[in-house]
């Protein structure tokens, strides 16, 4: 798989997202976040997806967060426990944007960012 999850030190999942960014990887890679998180009890996610290319129709950025939500639930989580950071390349700023407002929309915790640094503060913030 294109991705790696791993848990941080300081409290987080850190996940490594390489290569192409498609619908068929992401249901398998959400399944698979929401698994490990839940696995460790730790809600706090932090996705480097600067070495992607984002592969996904508005159709299918706008249900992902839904699809999020039954992965949750079929671990017996929930996406209200999760608080989400993701590092996107500047030129797919904008479809990773759209997918933080249809989240927020959706009442998740999430914010996109293109640093590194930034994305940390804000998920270890409190």
């Amino acid at each position: 798989m294109p991705y790696s999850i791993q848990y941080d030190d300081a409290d987080f999942v850190f996940v490594v997202f390489e290569g192409d960014l498609d619908a068929a990887v992401v249901k398998v890679f959400v399944r698979e976040v929401v698994s490990f998180a839940k696995e460790h009890k730790c809600f706090r996610i932090l996705a480097d997806y600067r070495k992607t290319t984002l592969k996904l129709s508005i159709g299918f950025i706008y249900e992902l967060p839904n699809l999020i939500v039954r992965e949750a639930a079929i671990t017996g989580a929930s996406v209200d426990q999760m608080k989400r950071a993701l590092v996107v390349p500047q030129k797919f700023y904008e479809g990773f944007r759209f997918f933080e407002t249809v989240s927020l929309n959706r009442s998740q915790k999430i914010r996109i960012f293109e640093d590194m640094d930034e994305a940390r503060t804000w998920l270890l913030t409190p």
